[in-house]
């Protein structure tokens, strides 16, 4: 009697649970869900309502870091990425040494102008050196380079047809007597010319309308196979082109290049030897602008086309391949195969020689 008692009962519950499960689906009621108990502490003791472990959702990932499009490398302040890049003529005679903020640069492209002479183009970005100098005047071959970075260019001066051409190809152009007044100052312990400097900060309020800084080629922070160790390169002009003698030195325990000139380290004012991730080396004869196939002495480099080039990164040397198809185009560097030849992420020099300089790739041993 007792066991049919208890499957009568039994029976019953069950019965009855049913008839709620059909009321609740039959009238489409929300069924009450309690919620889980507080998760416990070392100072709790467990009871019946928090031994039930609650339901921890699954971690979402972390936000990739953001990155400055020129290096790669990762910003703190997300409102670099807003801002154009800031393009400055840096005198590079000797009597302009030592420069100013010229470490900090994202970029530079180092090119020659009139008479051989050589200046360097540094481009401004990811960092703010605060000042940078001494400023020089600008050249044909800014035209020539600069257009596909967009950038706000800070020259000391530009002659009539220069400027035409800086204006014709649409950049925004800025020098001393028409900038803002904060843009450009001279400083007092140096000689003209060689004491004009620019602030940054002021070209990038000044080129606001421009669009913000675009990673202008492949960065890759692999080695890519095809390279062979190399301890230093040598880039030497001939005197008939211009008196240029530079060597960038692989330091293992900083992975970057140093760069000596004229036979001694490349320094900035503040002490600091003048360093880098990445050098490319770019050879050819005139290939734009309005020069003659013969102009080596105006300063002509290779800006329109494809020809040889050697890129060094990661104390390795790879022969390579240039390519672009127009001014207003970015540089493309790749194997001789026609495979995309990545960059390390970090800071980049570009060197243009011409057809008649040399450039000597010292092996480990």
């Amino acid at each position: 009697m007792q066991r049919i008692a208890l499957a009568v009962c039994t029976v019953a519950v069950i019965v009855g649970l049913a008839g709620l499960v059909a009321v609740a689906v039959g009238t489409r009621q929300p069924v009450p869900v309690s919620l889980p108990a507080p998760l416990q502490t070392a100072s709790e003791p467990a009871t019946a309502k928090t031994r039930a472990a609650p339901t921890v959702p699954p971690r979402r990932p972390a936000p990739p870091a953001a990155s400055a499009p020129l290096t790669g490398l990762p910003v703190d302040d997300l409102a670099v990425l807003a801002r154009p890049v800031a393009a400055v003529k840096v005198d590079n005679a000797t009597a302009a040494r030592p420069q100013v903020g010229l470490d900090q640069a994202d970029i530079v492209l180092e090119e020659l102008v009139d008479a051989g002479l050589p200046q360097l183009v540094a481009l401004f970005h990811s960092m703010d050196p605060g000042a940078v100098g001494p400023v020089r005047s600008g050249a044909d071959a800014d035209a020539d380079l600069l257009l596909s970075f967009s950038p706000v260019l800070g020259v000391s001066r530009a002659e009539e047809g220069v400027n035409a051409r800086l204006q014709a190809a649409g950049l925004r152009v800025l020098s001393e007597g028409e900038s803002p007044p904060r843009a450009f100052f001279r400083a007092l312990d140096r000689r003209a010319p060689h004491n004009l400097f620019t602030r940054p900060l002021e070209l990038w309020r000044a080129g606001a309308s421009l669009p913000p800084a675009a990673t202008p080629w492949l960065l890759g922070s692999i080695s890519p196979r095809g390279g062979r160790p190399a301890a230093s390169g040598r880039i030497v002009l001939p005197p008939s082109v211009g008196s240029v003698d530079v060597e960038w030195t692989w330091d293992a325990g900083r992975r970057a290049w140093l760069r000596q000139q004229d036979g001694r380290p490349h320094r900035v004012s503040a002490g600091r030897q003048i360093a880098t991730e990445n050098i490319v080396v770019v050879t050819g004869a005139p290939a734009s602008g309005n020069r003659g196939a013969g102009s080596e002495t105006a300063g002509a480099i290779a800006a329109v086309g494809e020809g040889e080039a050697v890129v060094l990164r990661d104390g390795l040397a790879y022969d390579a391949r240039w390519r672009r198809a127009s001014l207003s185009s970015r540089f493309e560097w790749t194997m001789p195969s026609g495979s995309p030849l990545p960059l390390a992420p970090g800071r980049t020099w570009i060197e243009f020689i011409p057809v008649s300089g040399s450039l000597t790739v010292d092996r480990l041993p």
